[in-house]
């Protein structure tokens, strides 16, 4: 017997499902209400402990579009501590394969000395920081073409300004140039394969704009009866 989907995972499976045969305004409208719906899920008190913590980390498959619901929620001192760790590693997840805004990383610096989540925000900023020294290590120092193509033109951009602030903003113009070339080879290769008819690339961008929720707050009813009980 198939065990039974949770909530957040009906939810989450719903939206991939969906993004194979929906096109146009319909699915970004549905993906946004789907993060919301997660993010929900993940605030509410009234679910148990492991649906929040799946919800929470369902968010960040949808990548750095979540990130100021999630600081929000880190910010609040009325999350919990589970809650905060959960976000915390889902700010890790996103981080891994896309450059976090500086708010974000701001956040997770702030909270080292938390009592609490010291440990867990020392630890996420300790896996970005070791990411990014493997990006160094086979973008500049390697310059791996594939491995740049694969981790995206945004992480490509990254580390070529974490190395340039390294040298103080002094690196040769023939060293730049070089690294700018790696640059170029994955942005072609990104333009090559950029979905028709989504100009940034995305599989799906979000238009309204997101409800940040308090914690302990009933999920709409919407969300419950769209998916309960299926």
């Amino acid at each position: 017997m198939a065990k039974e989907q949770s909530l957040a995972e009906r939810v989450y499976w719903c939206v991939v499902q969906t993004e194979s045969w929906i096109d146009g305004k319909f699915k970004k409208e549905f993906g946004n209400a789907a993060i919301q719906l997660l993010f929900d899920i993940g605030m509410n008190d009234t679910h148990d402990a492991t649906e929040r913590s799946k919800a929470i980390g369902f968010l960040a498959d949808f990548g750095v579009k979540v990130v100021p619901l999630l600081l929000d929620a880190l910010k609040n001192a009325r999350t919990s501590y589970t809650t905060r760790h959960d976000i915390l590693m889902a700010l890790e997840r996103i981080g891994k394969d896309n450059p976090l805004p500086p708010e974000a990383v701001d956040a997770i610096v702030g909270l080292i000395t938390h009592p609490e989540i010291g440990r867990d925000a020392a630890f996420v900023l300790g896996k970005l920081v070791e990411q990014m020294a493997t990006d160094i290590r086979k973008i500049i120092g390697e310059r791996d073409v594939e491995y740049a193509t694969e981790r995206g033109s945004a992480v490509v951009s990254r580390t070529i300004s974490a190395v340039e602030n390294m040298a103080g903003g002094r690196l040769s113009p023939e060293t730049m140039k070089k690294f700018l070339s790696i640059l170029d080879k994955v942005e072609k290769a990104e333009a090559k394969m950029k979905p028709r008819g989504a100009p940034d690339g995305e599989k799906m961008r979000l238009e309204r704009p997101l409800r940040a929720a308090k914690t302990g707050e009933t999920a709409r009813p919407h969300g419950r009866k769209a998916f309960a009980g299926r």
